[in-house]
């Protein structure tokens, strides 16, 4: 795996795992992990430490290493995209405090190792977080002391709100969005292509069942979905963007069905490459590939 910058040594142990779940690979740095992403070789996510900073790492096991940018006292969103020209770059939020105050977004090119405020989007007194970007068009959410919603921003042009009520979660490519939305009792995916006024359904779940995290790649839409139980049970679905059956990720090797029960928080993924937070504090691999039935 290609590194996302030096060889900033950070060494995590390997975590031994049940026999059912020989397949995967995880490992842990025994500190809180948040906001994982994968694009091509490269995989970045959050560590918190000792002090309640969130660093910016990325890698994997033996690959894992810190990220040269300064801690923030909070991340509220990464996203591995595209630039203009296709090349992978991170942008993700950087917030004064957990709770309220202020965020704005930064752009981390891995190429050289820099970032820099993205100050056409990041205004002051305002929340802006969850960002996503693909060919260089940025999508973000904005709360606080602002106009409050779901932005677009292209390169060169003026910022445009696409929706008024920015979702819990969603995600970005091409033309589309992916988004999550609940309502007493329901849950729901849906899509919207950017333009148009009305969303069309993916997967709605009621009572004991909910579905979140949704996630575009490819041909394919993918989603979480969580049963309550008992016993609690925790799947990866997917779907074609242009309808059909829903999938689900093959359970078999998956570190988060072994015992003692599911842990599975949220997860990535690239092509054939396949992410997940398991725990707190402990990110999976899905080896070889992952296989949807």
């Amino acid at each position: 795996m290609t590194r996302f910058g030096p060889a900033l040594a950070a060494f995590a142990a390997g975590l031994p795992l049940p026999a059912s779940a020989a397949a995967d690979s995880s490992f842990s740095l025994g500190e809180p992990l948040d906001n994982l992403d994968v694009r091509a070789n490269h995989v970045a996510w959050t560590v918190t430490d000792r002090r309640g900073r969130d660093q910016l790492h990325g890698g994997f096991a033996e690959t894992a290493h810190e990220l040269p940018v300064p801690p923030a006292a909070f991340v509220g969103g990464l996203d591995l995209g595209s630039d203009r020209r296709g090349r992978t770059v991170l942008v993700y939020a950087r917030c004064a405090r957990r709770k309220g105050g202020a965020c704005d977004l930064y752009l981390y090119n891995p190429r050289r190792r820099r970032q820099h405020r993205l100050a056409s989007v990041s205004r002051p007194a305002c929340r802006e977080t969850g960002p996503h970007i693909d060919r260089g068009l940025l999508v973000f959410a904005r709360r606080g002391r602002c106009s409050r919603g779901l932005f677009l921003k292209r390169p060169g042009q003026r910022l445009r709100r696409v929706m008024r009520q920015a979702p819990a979660a969603y995600d970005f490519a091409g033309r589309l969005l992916a988004f999550e939305r609940r309502e007493p009792s329901v849950s729901e995916i849906r899509l919207l292509r950017i333009g148009r006024h009305r969303s069309r359904p993916v997967r709605r779940e009621t009572g004991s069942t909910a579905v979140r995290g949704p996630r575009l790649d490819g041909r394919y839409v993918y989603w979480q979905r969580s049963r309550l139980g008992p016993p609690r049970r925790e799947d990866i679905l997917r779907r074609p963007l242009r309808a059909g059956r829903a999938t689900a990720l093959e359970r078999a090797g998956r570190a988060y069905a072994g015992s003692p029960g599911d842990e599975l928080r949220s997860f990535a993924v690239y092509r054939r490459r396949l992410f997940y937070l398991l725990g707190s504090s402990a990110i999976g691999r899905v080896d070889p590939a992952p296989v949807f039935r």
